[in-house]
């Protein structure tokens, strides 16, 4: 804080901008205000008029004031902020403040009084969404206004939040107004940079001659000579504090305001001004100087902790304090602090560092031993090394677990890096590592991964090991180093086989899980679980982990569909919900389980089970602050929504997603790759590929793909893109790429992804009819033999849009048919289009249009605006009306091939020598001359047209 409340001098400009910002607020019309300049330049005096004007106003108003001290703590600020304004509430009032999606603000808030869970608290995400979800509900009662004093030395944690809450406010009454300090030290720059870049600025000048002069006449209590204004102005820049601090120091020595005094004055300067303040109190009392060091070294403690820190009884602490309150050093409040930031910076900087560190150990030792709280220790004993001993460690372990539970990783792992400075015996060690990797994979994954493998090596236990050993090899696979995380299980699981059988099954699947998004082979993986199936007398969580690996393998590659279908329907029967998880590293295993099952459900066709168990799982993870796993949840939902033909709750499901992914920075690993591919699928039908080429982009997504299996779908989801933009041969190098990483596999026969379908499809636009119907035979003897009727249905569709006639015709009533009763609603869609645009081509309209009103019935339903296209296409004849004879010219004709062998307008105008513009003129003429409106038709048209001639 820079300045004591007091008559606001000088600042007209500066109360309009902050009475706008706050009617803007009031309107609706959310804003972020940050209040800057020197200490004291009268900040503080700005935002306490900024909030007694909110109050007067009708909003409610919410102050924190940050401080080095509330830097250690997990979301200081954000407690002295939000806890006021839910504790002044009644009691049913405050239960419905904190429920549904607020429901994690109370792990951070702790105003329920309930007894810490066992269960895993929220984490970081899941913590931030509450709190503003919990800011939400305040403001739906009335206008909010969130203020935070020198915001540059707010915690970590509350940083965060604060940046999480300003980029979601949108349309919200809700003002946060923020001071920030000039100078170094801050909490974390880059988030604060992240908080106030949008933010509406106000940079607090020094003041006009006409301010100075008030200020110096009320000191002195008569007006001051023009040139002694000018002097003090001079002097201290127009900072106010320094303006009233050098006129007090005058006054008192008995100087009068004359031209005369002005000339005492050039010397003088901030530093020398605010140096006077330490010198006064030594003066006066050394007890003064004790205290006032204390807190300057500690941050805001309350008298006793300032006490035990000054060495001093606490009687004499508390006279001294009375006395710096009186004498404007201190400001009232519940605890100790300065009343100018300028003042605690120039105490601080009489102290050394051991003063520093003497200061916060002792504060440290009186709070243990007055059994203060683990959270209340913790950020002394993290300022300081010479606190040593058991008593250390367990505080800072305590403070570990609380900080973890509610949803603060980064204080976690500040207390566990302490804990480390420590004298430890090597389990110990080990252990805290642990505990570290798991508390920085969120903040920094490097770091994290280091930190498991040095705590794997340490571990003298072959079942600790084994613990750390899931996680460990969970990170090496997601950064897709496979080998070294199936040569850590597998060498973990054969080093743990005769301490515990069922540790090593585990661990045995969990390298199945690895090898399955690694370059895995079907018939190794085939035999390693036969092997695993031998086992006898296995736990029920262990042989459901087998089960689903089973399922899903038959479910992607097996001998019989109907049996992959009754397995996958009896492993789903056995589902355990997530609130069975102890926050144990075994529970990635239950998330394996979990993501297997659901795509084999999916795969299998069984789409109101997955959406039911998808839907089970978001709400338990949801509810447990497991952000990772809602998240995955609602990826897997949104395929199994998409398939089913709901494509806005598809689409809803996927972003929100990659939202959350997106915010815990999870980068490419598998849970985003599955969703963005979702998404990618979902906004081809719903007619905005363009929007589907923003979000890999976005990504970098776009070119050449790692080779893992993660990537398979997207190459699939890639491929559709291309050819729903009209560039076919962009999409069989993405299909055909698919295909050879099956291959690879062994998987040459069928595969859970149709790429031969799409491969059939891209040959057919480019005019390559024989591997186009050869890609579809192959597809569709394997559907025949191996699939249910969705990809039996699909396969007969592509089949019949490659072939000839008859064929033709037969091939695409048999899709309809066999996809009548479908929960597949959008493949039934188009099959009913390419069907009645058949019919259309041969003559026979009264039949196409029964299909094709069908086909519009599921496009309208299901919110597909690339069928509603296709379908209004096909009414129009798109493909046989304009195909006797085409009227194209050589020239266009020779445009058009081009475009069909995948050259872009640019390539194609620099072969003919002709301007980009001139080639869009051509293709647009040769798109109305063949009746199509878009790049993808136009090869089939091509080969009509060839046809008809």
């Amino acid at each position: 804080m820079d300045d004591a409340p007091s008559a606001v001098v000088g600042r007209e400009r500066e109360l309009g901008l902050v009475a706008a910002c706050l009617d803007q607020a009031a309107r609706g019309d959310s804003m972020v205000l940050v209040i800057d300049g020197a200490s004291g330049a009268g900040k503080t005096t700005l935002l306490r008029t900024a909030a007694e004007r909110a109050r007067a106003g009708g909003f409610l108003v919410l102050s924190a004031q940050a401080s080095t001290v509330e830097r250690d703590f997990a979301f200081g600020v954000v407690r002295q902020l939000l806890e006021p304004g839910v504790l002044v509430v009644p009691e049913p009032e405050r239960r419905e403040l904190l429920s549904g999606m607020a429901e994690p603000a109370d792990r951070v808030l702790g105003i329920s009084g309930g007894a810490v869970h066992d269960a895993p608290g929220p984490d970081m995400y899941a913590t931030l969404h509450g709190l503003y979800h919990l800011a939400i509900n305040l403001a739906s009662r009335q206008p909010l206004l969130l203020t935070v004093d020198d915001v540059e030395q707010t915690d970590v944690c509350s940083l965060r939040w604060l940046a999480y809450l300003a980029r979601r406010l949108g349309s919200l009454p809700v003002a946060v107004a923020m001071t920030v300090g000039a100078g170094s030290g801050w909490t974390d720059p880059t988030l604060l940079a992240g908080l106030t870049v949008d933010a509406t600025r106000l940079t607090v000048e020094g003041l006009d001659h006409g301010g100075c002069e008030a200020l110096i006449e009320h000191e002195f209590g008569e007006p001051p000579a023009l040139e002694f204004t000018a002097a003090c102005r001079s002097a201290t820049g127009g900072n106010p504090f320094l303006v009233k601090e050098l006129a007090k120091a005058l006054a008192g020595g008995g100087a009068r305001p004359t031209s005369a005094a002005a000339q005492e004055l050039h010397d003088l300067g901030p530093a020398q001004l605010t140096r006077t303040v330490l010198t006064r109190l030594r003066a006066r009392d050394p007890a003064l100087a004790a205290v006032a060091r204390a807190v300057a070294a500690l941050g805001e403690p309350d008298l006793a902790v300032a006490a035990a820190a000054a060495e001093l009884d606490l009687a004499d602490a508390g006279e001294a304090v009375q006395t710096l309150l009186a004498r404007g050093v201190f400001r009232a409040g519940r605890v100790l602090a300065f009343e100018h930031s300028i003042v605690r910076a120039a105490v601080a900087a009489d102290l050394s560092t051991v003063d520093f560190e003497l200061a916060n150990a002792r504060a440290a030792r009186h709070l243990h031993d007055t059994g203060a709280s683990a959270g209340q220790i913790a950020p002394y004993l993290l300022r300081t090394g010479v606190a040593r001993g058991s008593w250390v460690v367990g505080v800072l372990e305590r403070a570990c677990r609380e900080a973890m539970l509610g949803g603060a990783p980064d204080v976690a792992a500040s207390c566990l890096r302490r804990v480390l400075r420590e004298p430890l015996t090597e389990a110990a060690r080990s252990a805290s590592l642990f505990q570290l990797g798991i508390a920085e994979l969120s903040l920094d994954p490097q770091s994290a991964l280091d930190n498991l493998t040095e705590a794997h090596v340490r571990a003298p236990d072959p079942l600790v090991r084994a613990d750390i050993a899931v996680m460990l090899a969970q990170e090496l696979a997601e950064r897709e180093r496979y080998t070294e995380a199936t040569e850590l299980l597998d060498a973990t699981a054969s080093e743990v086989r005769s301490v515990n059988q069922d540790v090593a099954v585990r661990l045995e699947l969990c390298s199945v899980c690895v090898s399955l998004d690694a370059h895995h082979v079907v018939s190794q993986l085939t035999d390693r679980l036969a092997r695993i199936q031998r086992y006898d007398d296995l736990p029920p969580e262990t042989v459901r982990f087998r089960d689903a690996l089973l399922t899903f393998l038959a479910a992607v590659d097996g001998p019989s569909w109907v049996a992959a279908s009754d397995a996958v329907t009896a492993a789903w029967a056995q589902r355990v919900p997530p609130r069975s998880w102890q926050g144990t590293p075994w529970d990635v295993t239950s998330g394996w389980q979990y993501v297997y099952l659901t795509i084999s459900l999916i795969v299998t066709e069984k789409l109101e089970l997955a959406d039911q168990y998808c839907s089970e799982m978001l709400t338990e993870t949801t509810a447990l602050g497991l952000s990772l796993g809602s998240a995955a949840s609602e990826a897997l939902r949104a395929q199994a929504r998409f398939r089913a033909g709901a494509l806005a709750d598809a689409e809803d499901d996927a972003r929100s997603a990659l939202a959350v992914l997106d915010e815990i920075r999870t980068g490419t690993r598998t849970a985003t790759i599955f969703a963005l591919s979702t998404l990618v699928e979902t906004l081809i039908d719903r007619g905005q590929p363009d929007a589907a080429v923003v979000e890999l982009e976005r990504r970098a997504l776009t070119g050449d793909l790692p080779p893992s299996w993660r990537y398979n779908y997207l190459l699939v989801s890639r491929g559709r893109l291309w050819l729903a933009l009209g560039d076919p041969r962009r999409a069989l190098a993405d299909v055909l790429e698919c295909g050879r990483r099956y291959a690879q596999r062994g998987m040459t026969g069928r595969s859970p992804l149709a790429w031969r379908m799409l491969a059939a499809v891209a040959h057919h636009a480019l005019g390559e009819a024989d591997a186009a119907r050869e890609m579809a035979a192959v597809e569709l003897a394997h559907a025949r033999e191996w699939a249910g009727p969705v990809r039996l249905g699909v396969a007969l569709r592509i089949a019949g849009v490659v072939a000839e006639e008859p064929e033709k015709l037969a091939l695409l009533m048999e899709s309809v048919c066999t996809l009548s009763s479908s929960t597949f609603r959008l493949e039934r869609g188009w099959s009913l289009a390419e069907l009645g645009a058949e019919l259309v081509r041969v003559g026979r309209l009264d039949e196409a249009e029964t299909h094709l009103r069908a086909a519009m019935e599921i496009a309208t339903a299901c919110g597909s605006d690339a069928l509603v296209t296709a379908v209004r296409d096909a009414r129009g004849g798109v493909r046989a009306r304009h195909c006797g004879g085409g009227g194209l010219t050589p020239h266009e004709r020779r445009i058009a091939d081009l475009a069909v062998r995948g050259m872009t307008n640019r390539e194609i105008a620099e072969a003919f020598l002709v301007t980009q513009r001139a080639v869009e003129q051509h293709l647009t003429r040769v798109y109305r001359k063949l009746g199509i409106n878009r790049r993808s038709q136009l090869g089939i048209a091509l080969q009509e047209t060839d046809r008809g001639q």
